[in-house]
């Protein structure tokens, strides 16, 4: 076929394994990712839907959202394989982790492009909610400072649960909308700014994120996440948010 997978393992997650690949139609590497159903107890069904909502990705053409080349279920080994972009540096948590020192200017460059794939999945129709925003779903090419958002669709093997006392009161609980997107996109902001892990193991109560939000230095940083944090109704649109003075 078009794609051949190498023995290497570049990296893991909760529900997959990624191997290098490589597109032997257009020259270039690419990552491979296997999800095993014995492993993440899928019936027929979710595979089926995880297939569907990845599949549907494979017409999103952004900048900033990672390309899905393409995905299939693999009966015969119980799996679902998937092709994407590869991305020499990883995850953008495990990347801010390994450089301390940061910049805010980086953080601002950083946030920005991760803004500008949201707004562009939410504007699609009908709009595209990730449902499981956080650093370890974002991409980077550290060689450039590019970001793309990625994960999309596997949100349906674990969606994000907040942890109770998280969300602002109106919050849906059971529901993933734009609006909880940017919530989550705020979370995952104090986390480039501060450098420490938020929302661990759903143990970040509400009241410690605003402590943590109040020990932001920057005031306009500081502004810009109480926008994305704050209730349901007052909360920004990513289009919105492209606009604030940060």
């Amino acid at each position: 076929g078009r794609y051949s997978r190498y023995r290497q393992q570049v990296g893991s997650g909760r529900f997959k394994n990624v191997f290098k690949g490589f597109d032997e139609r257009q020259g270039i590497d690419v990552a491979w990712s296997k999800i095993e159903a014995d492993s993440n107890n899928l019936g027929h069904e979710q595979m089926k839907k995880i297939v569907d909502d990845i599949s549907y990705g494979l017409g999103l053409d952004h900048p900033h959202v990672i390309k899905c080349f393409q995905c299939w279920e693999d009966s015969d080994h119980s799996c679902i394989n998937m092709i994407t972009e590869f991305f020499t540096s990883g995850a953008l948590r495990e990347y801010r982790q390994r450089h301390k020192s940061l910049d805010i200017k980086a953080v601002k460059k950083w946030g920005r492009q991760i803004l500008q794939g949201l707004a562009y999945l939410h504007n699609r129709d009908p709009p595209v909610v990730h449902g499981d925003l956080r650093l370890d779903k974002i991409y980077i090419n550290g060689h450039s400072g590019e970001i793309k958002i990625g994960d999309l669709g596997l949100a349906v093997l674990a969606p994000r649960r907040f942890a109770p006392g998280v969300m602002p009161e109106g919050d849906p609980s059971n529901q993933y909308t734009r609006s909880v997107d940017i919530f989550a996109y705020g979370l995952l902001m104090l986390e480039l700014l501060g450098g420490r892990r938020v929302d661990k193991n759903g143990d970040t109560g509400y009241l410690e994120l605003q402590e943590r939000l109040d020990g932001v230095q920057d005031p306009q940083a500081q502004a810009f996440l109480a926008r994305c944090m704050a209730a349901p109704e007052q909360r920004p649109s990513a289009r919105e948010l492209l606009e604030d003075s940060f």
